[in-house]
């Protein structure tokens, strides 16, 4: 009889990191139910991100060699934090594939993303979210609350991003009111949030004169890039926690990976120089996931614009080290 035996990174099914493949039916509460959405349609720059996800699983595999082949009946641990992961999970980690996407129908589109989200949330099951162009988390957080709204009262969430630019467009000439230019505004007009518990981190470079002037009349919060330099990315996060968590019920947590200066990540939808660095990066998320998160999403993968595959590699390693506390540790 054939023996199966640990499989080499690059062969085959690209689960993340390896984990079980199933559906929303098989989900049960404290699972970490993974979902991809390969859509950037709405994006307003470089095209490509619809390849992010895939991307983002294809490298997972080389991480998951840690779990199956260097130390299959022993504990790893981080070097940075100390985190014991062990080889066996703690809770259940399920790679739930690609939400369905119509490419020429962007509110069919939203509304399956939201209802895949709200699916997750309602089974008790805590979603992370592979992007994609950036408008995807204004869907992905709409079914978030509606999911939460479901129990009782209306939630009152905040939302925490990690990014080069606002996204806080009121519209745009050539795309309208939805596209991952304008998500953020499309957020900020829902019931369950309120623009105080908006936090931006990583913004640098120009920006419309309208959206600073809205952040700063709404009470919302942003730090730029430069400000992180200075002030250190543990206190930037820090606050930006603070603020968002304030008086909600969790935190809608979303990165885009151009966040991080594009010489050092760029496969990404949208050139912005001047970011923070991968070691920064991985330790706002070592801080994040201690953060009454709901969800997280991370975005704007594009791996044709990075032939070395750092770019993904840098994504997934931000999402082995948020769910890491959740799936693998004691």
């Amino acid at each position: 009889m054939y023996k199966r035996d640990v499989l080499l990174p690059y062969a085959g099914f690209n689960t993340i990191f390896r984990a079980p493949q199933g559906d929303f039916i098989d989900l049960k509460p404290g699972d970490v139910a993974v979902v991809g959405v390969p859509w950037d349609i709405t994006g307003l720059s470089r095209q490509g991100t619809r390849f992010g996800p895939a991307a983002i699983r294809q490298t997972s595999s080389v991480l998951s060699t840690w779990f199956e082949n260097d130390a299959p009946t022993d504990d790893l641990i981080n070097l940075d934090t100390g985190l014991i992961i062990k080889t066996t999970y703690k809770a259940r980690l399920l790679d739930l594939g690609d939400l369905n996407l119509y490419p020429t129908d962007i509110q069919k589109t939203s509304r399956s993303i939201s209802d895949g989200v709200a699916e997750i949330v309602r089974k008790s099951a805590f979603p992370v979210i592979l992007g994609g162009d950036h408008y995807i988390t204004y869907p992905a957080f709409r079914g978030v609350a509606e999911a939460l709204g479901e129990r009782g009262k209306k939630p009152r969430l905040g939302y925490l991003q990690l990014d080069a630019h606002f996204d806080l467009e009121r519209d745009n000439t050539l795309m309208g009111k939805y596209n991952n230019g304008t998500m953020a505004r499309r957020i900020s007009e829902m019931a369950e949030i309120r623009p105080e518990n908006m936090v931006w981190v990583g913004p640098r470079g120009y920006a419309v004169k309208e959206n600073i002037d809205w952040a700063n009349s709404n009470g919302a919060t942003f730090i730029t890039a430069l400000e992180v330099a200075r002030r250190g990315i543990k206190e930037s996060i820090t606050r930006a926690i603070e603020a968002a968590s304030k008086g909600t019920d969790g935190i809608y947590i979303t990165i885009d990976i151009d966040v991080v200066d594009p010489t050092m990540a760029p496969g990404n939808g949208a050139i912005a120089f001047g970011g923070i660095t991968p070691m920064e990066l991985l330790e706002a998320v070592e801080l994040l996931k201690e953060a009454p998160a709901v969800a997280f999403d991370i975005v704007e993968v594009a791996p044709k614009f990075d032939p070395t595959g750092v770019t993904e590699r840098l994504a997934a390693q931000a999402v082995l080290n948020f769910v890491a506390p959740r799936v693998f540790a004691d």
